[in-house]
């Protein structure tokens, strides 16, 4: 059901943006959506990169406190390279 739901959304924005594709002028106004979409895109990539560098430092975190939990002894050795 819920891949249901899910299909069906993507569905109706599907349908939604066609308007706005053949809606689309020409000439400068489609040069300066063109330069909004480059704009648009760049950003979405970096925060897509920033999210999965997110991602990666909080696995280092939590594989980092998991070996100081099963062994306090070692939580000298493995500060520095936590916080790097």
């Amino acid at each position: 059901m819920k891949r249901l739901i899910s299909l069906a959304g993507a569905a109706v924005l599907t349908l939604l943006t066609v308007g706005f594709a053949l809606a689309a002028e020409t000439g400068a106004a489609a040069d300066s959506s063109a330069r909004v979409a480059i704009a648009f895109s760049a950003g979405l990539a970096v925060a897509i990169a920033a999210f999965g560098a997110a991602l990666g430092q909080g696995r280092v975190g939590a594989a980092a406190m998991e070996s100081i939990g099963r062994n306090p002894n070692a939580s000298d050795r493995l500060f520095l390279p936590l916080v790097l």
